[in-house]
């Protein structure tokens, strides 16, 4: 066996040890795992196959139509893209962050030897079986519609995207040790992260909202990649799109593999810039030292970053997406119930504050050291979700208001803030309440999986509760019973308020009861 596959294989096995042991220590599932060549590749095979099967279900059928080959093969080809990028990313991130190639440095080992053991770890984490996520669905539609060149363009498509996804990996996961430094790498990161966490929900988005549009067959043939099921029905123009996109892809490897390269040539750093003493002070700003210190560790972990955004807007949205696109009444209604609907969003983000705790890490030893009380601790941890679910807040408020006035808007922010914040504040109770007493490390093994399914429940109890009581004079009156006493009622853009802030005020007065030291 030549060495470049020897180093290849034990950087991978490495990198998945790593990272099983991190993913234990974090109690969540790791996304990359590598048992051998021949098995990780199997893996990722029959994964590949049986999600390729399930998309591409509406193919099966005895006549299938010819118009759903080209969604289907776009749709498979963005999970490729998706899945094949980060899987890459984080293998190659580990490598960097725990500085694997180190030992190899005093080894009688060639450049070119690590170079390809440096670019063929990807095999050794299931990327040849990435591209069968495109290829059985394809196989099938050549074969039911008897049109072999749909098979031919699926494989072009599914080694067109191992290539683009292979690329930004590299580019991605060479850049991961400077990300904590550059504040633009952090957000573009974040942002990665976020529609990772959200690409199943994205899909049900584009499902749903397609439903209601008209988009040209035509513009979508020339659309990446959409646009190799259409060459395969022999369009010109689709072909001429893949071809230029393949170029584009090789291209986007081979910078890919330039950049990792370069990264791993000089020890994965980056020299940093001279920085200057300054005067030394117990506070600077306006912000407490412990909640600049719990922002400074979010905003330099842009995955629990993402994690947070997640559970504060986008979890919540999944439930009443469907809820809110076959609501009757039309716009004008939608911005009546609003503040009702933030309602239930800011009561379900409370979620998000177990990372506050988890971000702390091996950290939290030092907190036991100091007076510093598990109310008090509570009150800080609440503090920051909601200081980051501020810019939520202005984003619904500016944007309620272009749509239905002002008044909705400052009813929609203001209720999402509170009810947040209260939520917030409960869950960051229980949470510390859980936190064991001699001092150790905090990660999302520390808090019981139990307590927290129930947590959710009783969360999602609640805020459906207080968002239909605060919606009951809107459906009152929407059922034709707003007449009478009943029309005296306040609407849900006042009685939405009032409860999240009723909820906030008991969560602050529960949370004063916990003032035991850690």
């Amino acid at each position: 066996m030549s060495l470049w596959r020897d180093i290849a294989g034990i950087l991978a096995k490495e990198a998945s040890y790593r990272a099983a042991k991190k993913a234990k220590a974090s109690g969540r599932r790791r996304l990359i795992g590598a048992g051998g060549f021949v098995k990780s590749n199997l893996l990722m095979l029959m994964v590949s196959v049986c999600v390729s099967m399930m998309i591409g279900m509406p193919l099966m059928v005895p006549n299938p139509p010819a118009e759903a080959v080209v969604p289907i093969a776009g749709i498979l080809g963005l999970v490729e893209l998706l899945l094949g990028a980060f899987t890459m990313a984080h293998s190659i991130h580990i490598i960097a962050t725990d500085r694997l190639l180190e030992p190899l440095t005093s080894l009688p080992v060639s450049e070119k030897d690590v170079r390809r053991a440096l670019l063929a770890v990807g095999l050794y984490w299931g990327g040849l079986g990435l591209p069968f996520l495109v290829i059985p669905a394809m196989a099938v539609a050549a074969w039911k519609l008897g049109k072999p060149l749909l098979l031919f363009w699926g494989v072009v498509e599914g080694v067109t995207l191992l290539l683009l996804a292979t690329g930004l990996g590299y580019i991605a996961g060479s850049l991961a040790p400077k990300t904590t430094r550059n504040p633009l790498l952090r957000a573009v990161s974040t942002i990665s992260w976020l529609l990772f966490f959200g690409m199943g929900m994205a899909f049900s988005f584009v499902s749903r909202i397609s439903a209601g549009l008209h988009v040209s067959a035509s513009l979508l043939e020339l659309l990446p990649p959409f646009s190799f099921a259409a060459a395969g029905f022999r369009s010109i123009a689709s072909t001429l799109v893949s071809l230029s996109f393949l170029a584009l892809s090789a291209l986007t490897f081979k910078l890919g593999a330039g950049r990792l390269w370069r990264a791993a040539s000089t020890g994965w750093s980056m020299p940093g810039p001279v920085v200057t003493p300054r005067e030394w002070r117990l506070w600077r700003g306006p912000v407490p030292p412990p909640l600049t210190k719990d922002l400074k560790l979010m905003l330099r972990n842009p995955r629990m970053l993402a994690a947070t955004f997640y559970y504060m807007l986008m979890g919540p949205l999944f439930f009443l997406f469907p809820i809110l696109t076959g609501a009757k009444g039309g716009a004008p209604s939608l911005g009546e119930v609003l503040p009702s609907i933030t309602l239930f969003i800011g009561g379900m983000g409370g979620w998000a504050v177990e990372y506050m705790y988890v971000v702390e890490g091996e950290g939290a030893r030092l907190l036991y050291l100091l007076p510093v009380s598990r109310g008090r601790l509570v009150e800080w941890k609440a503090s920051v979700t909601t200081m980051l679910g501020l810019p939520v807040g202005v984003a619904i408020t500016l944007a309620a208001a272009w749509l239905w006035g002002p008044s909705i808007g400052i009813s929609a922010g203001v209720t999402y803030v509170l009810a947040l914040a209260g939520s917030t504040m409960i869950n960051s109770l229980i949470l510390a309440n859980q936190l064991p007493r001699e001092p150790s490390s905090w990660t999302q093994q520390t808090f019981s999986r139990g307590v927290m399914l129930l947590l959710f429940l009783a969360e999602l109890a609640l805020s459906a509760v207080l968002a239909g009581v605060s919606a009951l004079p809107f459906l009152l009156n929407l059922l034709g019973f707003g007449a009478g006493p009943l029309s005296l009622l306040p609407g849900p853009k006042v009685i939405a308020p009032l409860e999240a802030a009723a909820l906030l005020a008991a969560a602050r007065v529960i949370s004063r009861h916990s003032r035991g030291s850690l």
